[in-house]
């Protein structure tokens, strides 16, 4: 099973669980502790995953060109992070002084 697959399954998941909790919670006449704590574990869960998804999906997605005035940040700012980091690893990794002291 690919890693896309499980994810998917996780946020179907995930999601029903929050659903089928809040629902149980919703309907029953009288409190309980039990449904109520796994009803604030899944939520949290919930919001949790989709902010992280979210986040992630802003950072590396769309790869191409804009979508709704979109573009990625990574894809976007590509040239400036291979400038930032050849100039780090040349200054922090492979600087002459710091070759030395190894050898």
């Amino acid at each position: 099973m690919d890693i896309a697959r499980i994810d998917y399954l996780f946020r179907i998941f995930i999601t029903a669980l929050a659903v089928i909790f809040g629902g149980i919670q919703f309907f029953l006449s009288e409190r309980n502790i039990w449904i109520d704590a796994f009803f604030v574990i899944s939520m949290a869960g919930v919001v949790g995953y989709y902010t992280n998804f979210l986040a992630i999906k802003m950072l590396f997605q769309p790869k191409k060109g804009k979508v709704l005035g979109w573009e990625g940040l990574v894809p976007k700012n590509k040239a400036n992070i291979a400038k930032s980091l050849g100039e780090s690893i040349q200054n922090n990794l492979l600087a002459p002084e710091i070759i030395l002291d190894y050898v």
